[in-house]
């Protein structure tokens, strides 16, 4: 009946909201929104979480694992998002043997190289001494971990894991040059693809036992369920700590309400984005469509000259093809 169809359809309309009103929901708390991101891994506290993943990562790309941390420390005074952040260092950690580690969350790709040596830099400067009597080979090692949450920077490759250090270019075996800047890239994009639909089975099978795999999964996803944070760290059991506080970071109210303020914002900011893109498109056409016309009189303009059309007769032409004018009939 007609009422049944009007009841159906508006059920389908109430459907609809319903869908688009989920969809608008923010998701879980990721690892690397900026604010959760240094309070699990930036805290003066954190050396349990810390130090196992940056070993982990430090292990798979062949550099010497970090015997103890002298301190950590993070600049919280800038909260936000981690796409939504100005120049700075994300968390800081001075080892005992004088090494500075750089451990940053980044979502995008553009001008990475140059950011990361902007940073290690800025550390060189801080931390090298300026004493009078002080030499070279002071200077520290710093080494920047990029944990990059963005599309592939290398496509090509599957590696997830890569590394930049200066070398000498001594033909035909190049050599290892000054090791006081090395920038360690982890692609979370790859992992993520590479786990997509598997379970936590399937997943723990295929990391043989690779703990860079296990920790990049994590921050990747963040942990599914209680059953998938077990199975885990069952398997790595040095995660653990970071699967405490990444719980503790979901239930703080404070960086719930930081990170819905996020979300709203990045809807708000996508809506503007996608307004600004189709009013620069029908501008696009509407110029293109102006310059196509101008093409087409001045055409008109010149053929009609050639055939020795009548001045009176050639303006009124252009008249009409600018719509200034009625059709010339026969």
């Amino acid at each position: 009946t007609c009422e049944d169809e009007t009841r159906n359809g508006e059920d389908m309309k109430a459907e609809k909201r319903t869908v688009k009103a989920e969809e608008l929901k923010p998701p879980r708390l990721p690892p690397l929104f900026n604010d959760a991101f240094l309070k699990i891994f930036g805290s003066a506290n954190s050396t349990p979480v810390t130090q196992p993943l940056l070993n982990a990562i430090l292990r798979a790309v062949g550099l010497p694992e970090i015997e103890a941390i002298e301190r950590i420390s993070a600049d919280t005074s800038l909260p936000g998002g981690v796409a939504c952040k100005s120049p700075r260092l994300d968390v800081l950690v001075v080892c005992d043997d004088g090494r500075l580690v750089d451990l940053e969350a980044q979502r995008s790709k553009v001008d990475l190289g140059a950011k990361s040596l902007f940073y290690a830099a800025k550390l060189l400067a801080e931390h090298t001494k300026k004493d009078s009597d002080v030499t070279y080979s002071a200077i520290p090692q710093v080494i920047v971990v990029v944990l990059l949450d963005e599309s592939k920077l290398f496509p090509k490759t599957d590696q997830f894991l890569s590394m930049c250090r200066m070398t000498w270019n001594v033909m035909p075996h190049p050599a290892i040059g000054p090791d006081n800047i090395i920038v360690v890239l982890a692609e979370l994009e790859k992992v993520r693809m590479r786990y997509n639909g598997m379970s936590v089975e399937e997943v723990l099978q295929d990391m043989h036992g690779d703990e860079s795999l296990a920790w990049l999964y994590l921050l990747a996803e963040g942990y599914k369920d209680q059953k998938e944070a077990d199975a885990i760290m069952s398997s790595f059991p040095t995660m653990e700590e970071f699967a405490q506080s990444y719980g503790i970071a979901m239930d703080d109210p404070d960086l719930k309400r930081a990170y819905d303020r996020y979300w709203e914002s990045t809807i708000e900011y996508n809506s503007i984005m996608e307004e600004i893109r189709k009013e620069g498109t029908e501008q696009g056409l509407k110029e293109g469509r102006e310059r196509g016309l101008k093409e087409g009189r001045e055409d008109l303009a010149h053929r009609l000259q050639e055939l020795g059309v009548d001045e009176a007769i050639l303006t009124l032409a252009l008249n009409e093809a600018e719509g200034k004018a009625k059709p010339i009939t026969g």
